[in-house]
């Protein structure tokens, strides 16, 4: 089954009318790629993270948090599924992967402080380490209270 086959199921299933079905879709594909042998060399024909974040999107809140706390314990998650996490409309999960996600580049926390509002800010200023650029950042764009 080629990826556009793939991608055009998911495409189906976010555009379901049953909220429940992206999240179970999301779910299996994450175990799929995760039951893979070596996942770096199927990763490199089919673009799980992109369906990742096709799928996060139309997931419940539950599924995301879910995705969230599995990924944050990972030393290489789909990087553009937690970017979009970190980001995430729900406050309670940015600020759960900002401040406990690990794998989060300094230029990923950059690029969260450049997209991100108040909630994103004060997540970040509560990590324990911050570059130099990203304190400056935060001083120079955050508001008071962060």
């Amino acid at each position: 089954m080629g990826s556009s086959v793939v991608l055009d199921e998911l495409e189906r299933a976010i555009k379901t009318r049953d909220e429940a079905v992206p999240g179970r879709v999301l779910m299996r594909l994450v175990a799929l790629h995760e039951s893979l042998e070596s996942p770096q060399t199927v990763t490199e024909t089919i673009d799980f993270d992109g369906f990742f974040v096709k799928l996060l999107r139309a997931c419940d809140r539950g599924t995301r948090m879910r995705l969230a706390q599995h990924w944050c314990g990972q030393k290489n998650p789909p990087r553009q599924a937690m970017l979009l996490l970190a980001l995430d409309r729900d406050p309670a999960i940015p600020t759960f992967v900002i401040t406990s996600a690990k794998s989060l580049t300094n230029n990923d926390l950059l690029e969260i402080a450049r997209r991100g509002s108040p909630p994103h800010w004060h997540a970040l200023a509560d990590r324990p380490e911050l570059s130099a650029i990203l304190v400056d950042f935060l001083m120079v764009f955050a508001d008071e209270d962060t």
